[in-house]
């Protein structure tokens, strides 16, 4: 059976640069020692905003678009703001999407090797 420290030392370790929002049912699941279960969830859950990022960024890329359409059409000032503004924020949510799904399914994956690894010595 794994220690309670080490799974406490991983979570620490793995996600002390980013804000992992887990929810009442994945602790649950952790006192529960249902590891594969909330391995499972996390990695399902991290895949969902990855798919909500991939579309909120191509949705400002499409605004960005639009905006640069509007500037051409009307020569405004304020469309290439607005074109410049939502190229970044589609560029950003895109990049932190990415960067969050990459570690949670990486994380998983190494806490997923380190259970397997830990009931093989254990058995």
């Amino acid at each position: 059976m794994i220690s309670n420290d080490l799974i406490k030392n991983f979570f620490e370790e793995q996600f002390e640069d980013i804000s992992p929002f887990f929810l009442y049912k994945d602790h649950q699941l952790l006192k529960e020692n249902k590891f594969q279960e909330f391995i499972e969830r996390q990695l399902i859950k991290s895949r969902r905003r990855f798919i909500f990022g991939i579309v909120s960024s191509f949705a400002g890329f499409i605004l960005a678009l639009t905006y640069f359409w509007f500037y051409f059409e009307t020569s405004e000032i304020v469309h290439v703001i607005n074109a410049l503004f939502w190229m970044v924020m589609g560029a950003g949510s895109l990049f932190w999407f990415s960067r969050q799904y990459f570690i949670i399914s990486s994380s998983m994956a190494l806490f997923q090797k380190m259970l397997t690894k830990q009931n093989t010595t254990s058995d």
